[in-house]
């Protein structure tokens, strides 16, 4: 008979808690465009320069992988998904459609204490702006997000944002670093957060969707100049 391994469900644990640090990390790193669409990425090499073994940055680009995050390559290495027009315009559509509902409905139900962390959210991205750290600029901007659409008290709506940010995050890091936007994503922050310390659905909405379609044009150009987006058919 076969001895049982000692201590298998801690290796197993440790395991997992790698993977999920190796997920956390790469996720990032496309948020902040370290990684970009268009290069190849190998797996051997993400594990050195992540510090993590092999098998669980595997697991993690898999994980990445079912999410239409990134693309494996056989014999070529891993890729972030390249996006087209229609593919953004969709998302984005979608986005906006879930934001804003979200929006309206966390003003009827938002408290004071997440009005708080909404202001402190604002005042880190002014520091954030005057230190160009862009790293944590874009930190805040999902915390700000994901706070809103969390009061919302609605989650499979919270979800639903959650995983469409996620399929484009890295397409924002381009877009908030062009001309003046960063200053102005700050402006846009605080009509929200004043519409919903008013209770008022309308403004919220508004204030939301402005923000929204405001990004959303920064994002196309910002693509456009770097060739990261895939020309949709009636451009080629």
């Amino acid at each position: 008979m076969e001895e049982k391994r000692l201590f298998q469900n801690k290796i197993n644990i440790a395991r997992s808690l790698l993977k999920d640090q190796a997920y956390k990390l790469i996720k990032d790193a496309i948020s902040n465009g370290e990684l970009t669409p268009g290069k190849f990425y190998s797996q051997d090499k993400l594990s050195n320069e992540l510090g993590i073994s092999r098998t669980p940055v595997r697991e993690a680009i898999l994980e990445l992988q079912s999410e239409g995050i990134l693309v494996i390559h056989r014999g070529r290495g891993i890729e972030v998904v390249s996006l087209s027009r229609k593919d953004l315009w969709e998302i984005f559509e979608m986005r906006r459609a879930l934001e804003v509902r979200a929006c309206e409905m966390a003003a009827e139900k938002i408290g004071s204490e997440l009005y708080q962390k909404l202001d402190q959210i604002i005042e880190m991205q002014k520091e954030s702006v005057l230190q160009e750290d862009k790293t944590e600029f874009l930190a805040g901007d999902k915390q700000f997000h994901e706070i809103i659409a969390e009061a919302a008290e609605n989650t499979r709506m919270f979800n639903a944002i959650k995983d469409l940010r996620d399929k484009i995050t890295y397409v924002g890091a381009y877009a908030i670093f062009r001309s003046n936007r960063m200053s102005e994503i700050i402006k846009e922050h605080q009509k929200i957060v004043e519409a919903l310390k008013l209770k008022d659905p309308q403004k919220a909405r508004l204030a939301l969707e402005k923000h929204l379609e405001g990004t959303f044009g920064e994002i196309i150009d910002a693509l456009k100049e770097k060739k990261l987006v895939i020309p949709d058919e009636n451009e080629k």
